[in-house]
């Protein structure tokens, strides 16, 4: 059973893997806009509380 698991887990290593490049700048994209929203909600509440 752990075999077949360990099995499944690295064919899906190897699918994504061609991709790594790709899905790493991804999620640097993603977490530049999160922290930019964050800001732009964080400046809104400063001046909300002003």
């Amino acid at each position: 059973m752990l075999a077949v698991r360990k099995g499944a887990m690295h064919k899906k290593i190897d699918l994504i893997f061609p991709y790594y490049p790709e899905i790493i700048s991804f999620l640097m994209v993603m977490i530049t806009t999160l922290t930019a929203l964050l800001r732009l909600i964080s400046i809104e509440q400063e001046h909300a509380a002003l």
